[in-house]
């Protein structure tokens, strides 16, 4: 089979290949993240968003974003907050995901500015 066949899911070899990786590389971020490792979560999500498409796992920038808050990256996790809601508004094929973790992530972002808050005036 050529790279350009495809087999019986759907996907051609090469895009199955990248799905295993991609696979592989989310449940380690997801292992950390669950183990209460947000250091090693946060860079393993970000290499996630670097070396994959995101497109076939939406949740990484919203897990990415609560590794960020973990680790008290505040402004970092407000900001990756906001790229999840962008992304999951501009999907349509979100829906689901949409509803649920808009709301979730929209009070991350409030309770990010409110540890902001009280660093500044503890």
């Amino acid at each position: 089979m050529t790279s350009s066949q495809t087999n019986t899911s759907g996907l051609n070899s090469e895009s199955k290949d990248n799905i295993t990786t991609s696979n592989l590389l989310y449940q380690l971020a997801e292992s950390y993240r669950m183990s209460s490792n947000y250091e090693k979560a946060e860079q393993t999500y970000l290499k996630c968003k670097s070396q994959l498409n995101t497109n076939n796992l939406p949740l990484i920038e919203y897990w990415y974003a609560t590794s960020l808050k973990s680790n008290m990256k505040y402004e970092e996790a407000i900001n990756s907050f906001n790229t999840f809601i962008d992304q999951i508004q501009s999907n349509a094929s979100l829906d689901e995901v949409n509803e649920e973790f808009n709301t979730k992530a929209t009070k991350e972002i409030q309770s990010c500015r409110y540890a902001l808050e009280n660093i500044k005036y503890p």
